[in-house]
């Protein structure tokens, strides 16, 4: 038998293979004739192309003179004994009616795939014809790509299965990952399923002895799975979607709460700015008048010390006094209405002094406004605990979704192996008898089986879903987590600082009682010794009179006049000294304040900023909570277009070997390396005699 017709009839029992696994869809009748294309691919062992072929079968209902086209380098006719004419890319033949087969070679054939196929023995790369009766570890590389010079209407459309068959008898500890797996006698087969529009690559591992193994063959059929998406159970997918629906209205009521909140801490903030302002103004003032004091305290001790000197040179000079006594005399109610004066002067320093209160009306809203601030930054916190306990809700049910995810994939492995023994069954009996059993029971086999392995794959892609899902609301919950702590800290701060200003009046009623005391003091020192002085000066007046009769009695009360006048310099004295201490106390108190008017414009822009941030946020949790308002329908969209591009079926067959070709039934590829086998001695082959139509059509089968 020569090689080429060895492959066609290898090819031929590979397509049967095919048929029984449920890979190729029924042929389609019409009242016209119709085409099916059979693409045969003979693939040297890197998976290069070695020769193409193409068998174009035709159900005939009468005679009919076929006219057909494809580059074709030579045709045969496999059904009669009629003459097929080949004209360019023209083919025509005159056929009986049934069926009819004919067969054409095609060079530099484009396929829709690049299928490359690499081996390597103990790390060293090998070729297939190196491989046969080898011993050592093996690994098969296989990648099968989209040819970028064809046209991608089969790549697009098609689903191609990867059959690689090794006979346990020579191969061990086989690794095959993502392969569907099945014994078959001592032959472990490996299929890969490669969905339509997609590329794959997966490699094989095994340990060998006297290595061989049968071609590796690859079938590739229109893509067709009978999926209905309203068959599929979507309530408890339903239910998580309400429960993510009802978790994002709790968080965007959380961010209003938090926003709300923000905006009274802004507002309390700027009553706070607003007072220290208003205090620190007050200060200002306090500090002037302090100054003024200290100036007429000065200019008061100044006077009493020149007053004391004063009645010193009327005790020196007595004598020239006693010369102006009558002078005297005559001016002294101007001298006591003077004194009097400046008595009620003192007096009136004594009660302003004596009624200083640190009680003020700026004080409170300064306290007010602080109590503010903490209420609205504790109402901003429990917002975003109730934010961070909503996530928590949907992360506290995960569980549910768990147990979904496992019995999801749970289904999908029963499901997958449930498909996988059906196809070994089918696989291992004649295709008349597995026509015979679908006949029979009324069932679609082939549809049955493309069932059941969609509903897996869709369960499986369910549980990417779900994890998706799960990761969104771990990141939300990660984000609240960050926020709630954040306004725990400000919290906490925030009362440090409001018991620091609860406790002001206390500080400044303490300051005002330490520094101004000796002021009080002092100015109560002058005022009695000023009284003192007073009386003294009306007795002296009215003894002024006795003065001329008696200079003794002159002399003593000059003397009493200067004690006098000591005593008010010493009392002057202590009065500036207590108004130093007080302006000290003025300038630290306007320190104080100008920290607090600072540290008050800080929390205002920090608050404002905060203020951003949660409007931003609400305008967020808003957009997610319309986003999520109709996920229900989005998700079941979702499902459906993936349900209809994995199902298929709206593909309209078409010629692969031309274009001219109409009236295109099924279009398939059946594409295989050569054997691995070590060669066997085989004696000479007679000479073959010429085939018959039937030998033509039983050597294809």
């Amino acid at each position: 038998m020569s090689k080429n017709k060895k492959y066609k009839k290898i090819m031929a029992v590979t397509m049967c293979g095919a048929l029984a696994a449920g890979m190729v869809l029924s042929v389609y009748a019409d009242e016209a004739a119709v085409k099916d294309e059979n693409v045969y691919v003979n693939l040297n062992g890197d998976g290069s192309v070695a020769d193409v072929y193409v068998v174009n079968e035709y159900m005939l209902d009468a005679d009919t003179d076929i006219v057909d086209y494809g580059e074709y380098s030579s045709v045969e006719n496999l059904s009669s004994e009629e003459e097929i004419i080949k004209k360019g890319d023209k083919v025509t033949v005159e056929a009986d009616q049934g069926k009819f087969i004919y067969q054409g070679s095609l060079e530099n054939a484009v396929l829709p795939w690049i299928i490359s196929i690499s081996y390597t023995l103990d790390g060293k790369k090998v070729t297939a014809e190196e491989l046969a009766g080898a011993d050592g570890k093996l690994e098969i590389h296989v990648d099968i790509k989209e040819n970028p010079d064809s046209d991608d209407t089969f790549f697009d459309n098609y689903l191609m299965q990867a059959t690689v068959t090794l006979n346990t008898d020579y191969c061990s500890d086989i690794i095959a990952d993502g392969a569907t797996q099945a014994n078959v006698g001592t032959d472990r087969q490996l299929l890969y399923n490669i969905m339509a529009g997609q590329e794959k690559e997966f490699t094989i591992k095994a340990d060998v002895t006297d290595f061989e193994m049968t071609a590796i063959s690859f079938q590739a059929v229109p893509m067709s799975f009978a999926i209905d998406s309203d068959a599929i159970d979507k309530e408890g997918l339903a239910e998580k979607t309400d429960e993510i629906k009802d978790a994002a209205e709790a968080f965007d009521d959380g961010a209003k709460a938090l926003d709300d909140g923000t905006g009274k801490l802004l507002g309390g903030a700027a009553e706070l700015k607003k007072g220290t302002d208003e205090l620190f103004s007050g200060t200002l003032v306090l500090e002037r008048g302090f100054g003024s004091l200290t100036e007429g305290s000065t200019a008061l001790k100044t006077g009493t010390e020149e007053l004391s000197g004063s009645l010193e040179q009327m005790q020196q000079g007595a004598g020239e006094l006693k010369s102006g006594l009558n002078a005297l005399t005559a001016n002294s109610p101007e001298l006591t209405e003077g004194s009097a004066e400046v008595k009620a002067a003192l007096q009136q320093i004594q009660s302003s002094l004596n009624s200083i209160e640190t009680g003020t009306e700026q004080m409170q809203v300064l306290l007010d406004s602080s109590a503010q601030i903490l209420a609205g930054i504790e109402q901003a916190e429990a917002g975003a605990g109730q934010v961070a306990g909503g996530l928590g809700v949907i992360q506290g049910s995960y569980g549910n979704v768990n147990d979904l995810k496992t019995a999801n994939s749970n289904a999908a492995a029963y499901l997958n192996g449930l498909v996988d023994q059906v196809n070994v069954v089918l696989g291992s009996l004649p295709g008349e008898t597995v026509e015979q059993i679908a006949a029979m029971g009324g069932i679609d086999i082939n549809g049955t089986i493309s069932t059941v392995s969609g509903i897996a794959a869709l369960l499986e892609q369910d549980n990417d879903a779900l994890g998706n899902f799960q990761g969104g609301v771990d990141q939300a919950a990660a984000g609240a987590s960050e926020v709630n702590a954040g306004l725990a800290t400000l919290s906490s701060q925030y009362k440090q600082f409001d018991e620091q200003v609860q406790s002001l009046p206390v500080i400044l009623e303490s300051m005002v009682t330490d520094e101004m005391q000796p002021l009080k003091d002092a100015i109560n020192q002058l005022t009695k010794e000023y009284e003192s002085l007073d009386t003294g000066l009306n007795s002296y007046m009215e003894g002024v009179s006795g003065i001329q009769s008696s200079y003794d009695t002159l002399n003593a009360a000059l003397g009493q006049a200067a004690a006098g006048a000591d005593a008010l310099a010493e009392g002057a004295g202590n009065l500036a000294a207590g108004n130093v201490s007080l302006s000290s106390g003025a300038s630290g108190l306007i320190v104080g304040t100008q920290k607090l008017q600072a540290g008050a414009s800080e929390v205002v822009d920090g608050l404002s900023e905060l203020k951003d941030g949660t409007g931003e946020l609400l305008d967020g949790t808003g957009e997610f909570s319309e986003q999520v308002s109709g996920i229900d329908e989005k998700i079941e969209e979702e499902i459906d277009k993936a349900v209809e591009e994995i199902a298929g079926g709206d593909f309209e067959a078409v010629s692969f070997v031309s274009e001219k070709n109409k009236n295109i039934g099924l279009v398939q590829f059946v594409m295989q390396t050569e054997a691995i086998s070590v060669p066997e001695e085989t004696e000479e082959e007679p000479a073959e005699k010429e085939e018959s139509v039937w030998d033509k059509i039983k050597n294809l089968f």
